[in-house]
Order: structure tokens, then sequence, then C-alpha cells
């Protein structure tokens, strides 16, 4: 007999399935209590305690992490023998070489060349003093491929001729000098002198002054044991430091043709054939602005007390011209003037002015005169075929006046040279103002790597520190090879990369407050 019936059965299951609500809710609602109870055990995950205990570990020694990762950093990829080579002598492994093509129709001289080398070498280190290494690649030529242009228009040629006396002549105009000898020269091996002195003391001087030691300015600091370096030009000249830091300086060059009553020209035509190269090439340094204008001649009587001292009292009466300068006065200072006045205006007053004991007239050919910042003034004789009017032709060597004005405006060196060996030469002085403005931007990263205790240096300063090191290697060999063009944009792109860096980094100024100081400190030298 079994021990349940399956009616019996059936009821039980029936009950067990039929719970009462109130009974299953209070079931439900211990589950719900029994999860939110503080305290409960659970089990925790041993690598969880572990990562737990390392963010502790970190987040109380971080500054002593960052400061053994950055250590190793600097060791690794900034080592301070390194760093304070580039730092404290930004220019001692410049070497720059000028092309130079000379003739000598009279006598060969096999050995000139390394003679000339080894004398103005020897020059520039015992008298110049200059802080890097200079010289000049002096090479055979022949006058007929100069005047044919086979060895460009920025190359120098010397003419060497045998003559009864030693002499110099340098052609202004044009990048041609002569160099006139005596057989006693020969005898005494004096030849190899005069070339030295021809290039140190004539074609090159000016920029050569820019090299020596003596123009590059020493901030002392840790205690005088290191220092930085930065050139005279960036503590004395407000137009270099816009250079170094924010360029291009906006130039505005103003021709203007007094007479427009009676003379017309056609100047725009002159000026592209004649400066707009220059302009082109520079066009990374200045924002050339170009007003061409024709002026009548003004009435108005000036007395010499309203006009300033730059302005030559002896060319007051002169029509227009007084009147002209009083009104531009107020002009931007970065604005060149550059004005034309043909003789005729004048109705013969002008044949007996002198200027500095300079005749103002010629009879035969159009003068020049230079005042101060302002700009200059071109006297010229009218054209015979068509008094009133100047071609581009006849305004070529009033173009290249206005070149000179310009040029002596923006401090570009030597104004005894053909403009575009002076364009040169104001390339590769600011490629060495652009190295040592580098080397102090060198220094900014250098001091904020060793004091940096708060962030980790980032790949991305070391990628951009080494890659302008190598754009500054990219310099060297530009400028050893005679290029200054693409040194100075090579240079430009270097340094306006480690800029921005340091811009990302919120250290731009540290920067400025570095540049200050030099300006401060020479000021204090100077008193």
């Amino acid at each position: 007999m079994p021990l349940v019936d399956p009616v019996t059965m059936r009821r039980r299951r029936r009950r067990l399935n039929e719970v009462p609500k109130e009974q299953s809710v209070e079931e439900d609602d211990s589950k719900t209590q029994s999860a939110s109870v503080p305290g409960r055990r659970r089990g925790v995950s041993p690598i969880f305690l572990i990562l737990l205990a390392v963010v502790a570990i970190a987040g109380l020694f971080r500054p002593v992490s960052v400061r053994l990762y950055n250590y190793y950093i600097r060791r690794t990829y900034f080592p301070q023998t390194l760093m304070r080579y580039f730092i404290e002598t930004p220019v001692h492994d410049i070497s720059m070489t000028v092309p130079v093509y000379y003739e000598c129709a009279d006598f060969q001289f096999p050995d000139l060349e390394e003679a000339v080398d080894i004398q103005f070498r020897g020059r520039l280190r015992r008298k110049e003093y200059i802080a890097l290494s200079y010289g000049v690649r002096l090479q055979k030529g022949e006058i007929e491929k100069y005047n044919a242009g086979e060895y460009g228009n920025d190359t120098l040629f010397i003419k060497m001729l045998l003559s009864d006396q030693n002499a110099i002549y340098v052609d202004g105009a044009r990048n041609y000098a002569e160099l006139y000898y005596t057989l006693q020269s020969i005898e005494s091996n004096d030849l190899p002198f005069f070339v030295t002195q021809l290039l140190a003391d004539y074609c090159f001087k000016e920029e050569l002054q820019h090299y020596s030691e003596d123009r590059f300015m020493k901030l002392l600091y840790n205690n005088d044991t290191h220092f930085n370096l930065m050139h005279s030009d960036f503590i004395e000249n407000p137009r270099t430091r816009t250079l170094m830091s924010d360029p291009p300086v906006n130039i505005t060059l103003k021709f203007t043709l007094l007479g427009a009553e009676q003379f017309s020209w056609d100047i725009q035509e002159a000026f592209q054939d004649e400066l707009q190269p220059y302009a082109r090439r520079l066009s990374g340094l200045f924002n050339f602005t170009y007003l061409f204008e024709r002026e009548a001649l003004s009435n108005e009587v000036i007395s010499e007390k309203s006009i300033d001292d730059k302005f030559p009292v002896e060319l007051m009466d002169l029509p227009g011209l007084a009147q002209y300068y009083m009104n531009s006065l107020n002009d931007d200072p970065n604005l060149v003037h550059l004005v034309f006045y043909p003789f005729a205006l004048a109705n013969g007053t002008i044949e007996n002015k002198t200027v500095d004991s300079r005749q103002i007239y010629s009879a035969s050919e159009n003068t020049f005169l230079k005042i101060g910042n302002w700009g200059s003034i071109y006297f010229s004789h009218s054209p015979k075929e068509n008094p009133a009017h100047f071609t581009a032709e006849k305004l070529k060597d009033c173009m290249w006046s206005f070149s000179e004005t310009i040029m002596d405006f923006l401090d570009f060196p030597n104004d005894n040279m053909a403009p575009i060996l002076r364009v040169e030469m104001f390339e590769r002085v600011m490629v060495i103002n652009y190295l040592t403005c580098y080397s102090n931007l060198l220094f900014v990263i250098d001091m904020w790597v060793k004091e940096n205790i708060t962030s980790y240096i980032d790949g991305s300063t070391i990628d951009t520190v080494i890659y302008t090191l190598e754009l500054r290697s990219q310099v060297l060999t530009l400028l050893n090879e005679g290029n200054s063009y693409d040194s100075l944009i090579m240079c430009q792109k270097m340094v306006s990369i480690l800029r921005q860096k340091l811009f990302e980094l919120g250290l731009q100024g540290r920067t400025s407050d570095l540049f200050a100081q030099y300006v401060l400190e020479a000021a204090a030298q100077e008193v």
C-alpha cells in the first residue's frame, strides 16, 4: 500500500504552487534588503588590490617618478655636454665660404689662391677676431665670361692689372673690383696681402664686423659658471628683434616724382626691372608695400625754424622740396621716401648748391643726396629725346641709387658694394642672429627639462629638438657652400618650429623674459 495516495500528492503539489502573495513579497523584500546591507562580506580579487596599491604609491611619490623619468630623458636625449655646446658656442662650428673670381692677364701666379686663403684667414684671426670661420674661395676666371654673366650676378669679380702704383677700385653698381699692382709688389710677394686688403677692408669689411667676438654679449648665470650668447644686433636694433620673433617686418617704399605738372615717368616698369627681384628675395624678412606718386610743386613757404636739422638748409629755396619734406615728417617711421627731382624744376638756382662740401648740380651727370633714415633725393637731367618724360631705361641709375637708400635704411652691410652682394651679406648676418637666437631657445628648453618635476617630458618635445638640430646641420652645410638664401630660409624654419614648441609648453613668457634681460644688461653696461 502506498504511503501517500495519488490524490493527496496532487493536493500537496497544488498547495506548494499556490504560495500566498504575502509570503512571496516578504521573501523578495528580504532578498532585496540582504543585498543592500553594508559590510556584507563579498569576494575581492587580489589583482584589484595590487593595482589599487600601485596607484596609491604612484600618487604619493609622483614627483619622484617624474624626476626619474625626466632624468632618464635628459641623460639620453639632452646630454649636458651637447646642450652646453649649442648654447654657449652657437657659431663656433660655422664655416662660411664666399666665391670670388679673378683674372690676372699679365702674370700667372699658380699659388695665389692658396696664399690669399692663408693670408685672409690669418688676418681675420689676428686682427678682426671673428668668432667663426670665414673664407673666400678664390678662383681663376675671365673678364669676358664675367661680362657675359657666366659667373652669375652674385659673385665678386676682381681684375688684376699691372700698373706703376698700387691701387684699389670698387664698382658700387656692379659686383666688380680692380686691383692695380706694381712689379715691386710681385718681387716682395705683396700681392696676396693686397688681395686680402681689398677683401677685408673694402669688399666685406662691415659684414666681418658683425662676426667679431665683441659683437656677442654674454649673459652669465648659475653662479657665473655658465652663460648664453646673443648678438648685439638683437640688443641694439628693434627691427632685428622683430625679425627674430615675428617676421616679416612691414616696410613702405614711396617713390615720388616732384613736378607732376611738368614731368612723367615709367617708375613701375623701372621698379619691376631693377628692384623687384631684391624685394622678392627678401620677402621672408620684409613685407614691402609700394607707393608710386607724382606730386605737383607746392608754393608754401617754409622757414628754417619750422623744419628739423636733417634737411639741408642749403636746399630750402629749391621749389617744392622743403615743402614736401615738411609734409612727410609725420609719416610712418618704416616708410622710406625716394624722391625724384629734375634739375629743371630749380630754374638754375641749384647750380651752385653744395651740401657737406658736395656739389648738388653736375653738368655731366645726375646726383644723389641721402637724408638720414628719411630717405633720399635723386637729382636728374631731363632726357634729350623727350625732356618731359623719363623712361624706365633712363631711370636705371636712379633705381640703383634708390636701392642703396633702401638697403642703408634696412642696415645692410657695405654701402660701397653692389646691391646683390649686400643682400647676401645681410642674409649671412641674419643667419648668425638666428643661430644665436636658436641657442637661447634651446636654453629655455634645457632649463625646463631640468626644473620640470610636475609633468613627464613627452616624445614630441624630444622629436622637435632633434629635428631642429638636424635643420641646423643643414644650415651649416648651405653656408659652407655659399648658399646664403637657403641657409636663411632653413634658419627661419628651425627657429619657428622651436618657438611653436615653447608656446605649446607654455614657455613663451620665459623666452620673452630672457631676451628682455639681454637688453637690460646692455643698458646697464652703457651706464
